[in-house]
């Protein structure tokens, strides 16, 4: 079974992965949140596999130092961004830093 946590502040985004992800036998959807704050708690509480992690979720959110900090202190979570942001760069900083 392949736990999965999802953080993204759109409800709609929520809701359309929650139903794809229960349409899917050997995949759980473990923990959602709409805050990257809370990000750190989710992962170390429900101990996901994969967390779907929308990059852009908040002005103050900084996603490139949270997937660091998660890679280090979770070093088999995988970290799948949801973004449209395409600048090559960042894009860059983010693959190196650990995201699949």
């Amino acid at each position: 079974m392949i736990r999965v946590a999802v953080v993204d502040d759109h409800p709609h985004v929520a809701i359309a992965l929650r139903a794809l992800l229960s349409q899917t036998a050997d995949i759980r959807l473990v923990a959602e949140a709409r805050q990257g704050s809370e990000v750190f708690a989710l992962v170390q509480r429900e101990r996901p596999h994969v967390l779907l992690l929308d990059l852009l979720i908040e002005p103050e959110f900084d996603a490139l130092s949270a997937v660091r900090d998660l890679r280090a202190g979770y070093p088999d979570l995988r970290i799948c961004l949801l973004s449209a942001h395409l600048e090559p760069t960042y894009v860059r900083d983010l693959l190196e830093a650990g995201v699949c």
